[in-house]
């Protein structure tokens, strides 16, 4: 009888040899018996391919139906039925190996989808959640996790992290010894490196607080920028950012600035030139610029067509003009119909007339 090894799993020189040894030896009875064997060995597990792969996917859906099932079952229910499926699944596998090994034997291909088969079927039943339970857990939670909170106690090497430990010495709580040797023997720093690091230890404030902090106490451009370059920026984002933080303070009387500007335009006090310096020297951007200036246009030509109103209306309250008049001359100075149609009819109900276009 072969004895197969990993190389040859049943299916390579070692099978093929014993196959053919009966057309090179016949005289020998043995050769004849052992391709017997295996042909029978083959014709079992051609056999059993169909079971098999039925009770695979069985337990495949009886695992599933299970773990919907498992959501109502009770913590002291689960623990309980981990121990008896424990017991039950190391008997069985037990027994199993037995059979699987004996099978081996004589069937060695036989054997080999038959413990594929087992292997599936334990890992369906959850062997190892429940052996987990049953077993890892208990022996954990018991015996190791103990035992470690007792030499941790005894040894008492414990330490904060580095951070913490830095926090700490700030606050006096702690020598400087502590976060240095942190970085020199949990970390492996050099000495040198280990000082350096904890200078760089020390709260860098984000440009975002550097802003808030510049509205309510003015901050010196140098400290800012000091501050900012620390924070790991570069000499390009430096710059920028300084004069964001250095303007933030006068944001809102900025835009008061400009709102009041924008409204002197429009009432012909103040030109466009004298508008467009104010703005650049407080770093308006040209877009900016180019749109405040329009709505000052804009504002400008409402307050004009105002004035030109009021005087039309005028005329007719003294009597100049009739409604008529009225109407075609607000439509002259481009109101929309039902606009001029409205404010002459309401001037004319004042005076006790009833008009309409």
């Amino acid at each position: 009888m072969t004895v197969y090894s990993e190389e040859t799993h049943g299916n390579r020189a070692g099978l093929l040899v014993e196959l053919f040894s009966p057309f090179t030896n016949p005289l020998n009875p043995n050769n004849w018996v052992q391709v017997a064997f295996h042909i029978w060995d083959m014709t079992q597990m051609a056999l059993q391919l169909g079971g098999t792969r039925k009770i695979a996917q069985e337990d495949y859906q009886s695992a599933f139906r299970f773990l919907r099932e498992a959501k109502t079952f009770s913590p002291e229910d689960i623990v309980e039925m981990a121990k008896t499926q424990t017991l039950t699944l190391i008997d069985t596998e037990i027994l199993r190996e037995y059979e699987l090994n004996r099978l081996g034997r004589d069937f060695p291909m036989t054997a080999s989808l038959g413990r594929l088969s087992w292997q599936l079927s334990i890992y369906a039943k959850l062997y190892d959640v429940w052996k987990n339970i049953a077993l890892g857990l208990p022996s954990e939670y018991g015996l190791i996790i103990p035992a470690e909170r007792y030499y941790r106690s005894y040894y008492a090497r414990g330490r904060p992290s580095f951070r913490d430990a830095f926090v700490m010495w700030r606050k006096k709580l702690v020598p400087f010894d502590l976060p240095l040797k942190i970085l020199r023997e949990d970390m492996g720093f050099s000495p040198e490196l280990a000082e350096k690091f904890i200078e760089h230890a020390y709260y860098d404030p984000s440009p975002g607080e550097l802003a808030r902090i510049n509205r309510t106490i003015p901050l010196s451009p140098e400290y800012i920028k000091e501050r900012l370059i620390e924070f790991g920026l570069s000499d390009e984002e430096v710059k920028v950012y300084q004069k964001w933080i250095e303007k933030e303070p006068v944001k809102d009387e900025l835009i008061r600035v400009s709102a009041l500007l924008m409204q002197e335009y429009a009432e012909g006090t103040l030109d466009l030139k004298t508008f467009e310096k104010i703005h650049r020297e407080w770093e308006f951007s040209e877009s900016e610029i180019k749109l405040r200036k329009y709505i000052a246009q804009l504002l400008r030509s409402k307050y004009v067509l105002k004035l030109r109103r009021d005087a039309k209306i005028y005329l007719f309250r003294r009597d100049v003009i009739e409604p008529d008049e009225l109407y075609e001359q607000l439509r002259n100075l481009g109101f929309a119909d039902e606009i001029a149609n409205a404010i002459t009819e309401l001037e004319a109900a004042r005076k006790g007339i009833v008009w309409n276009k």
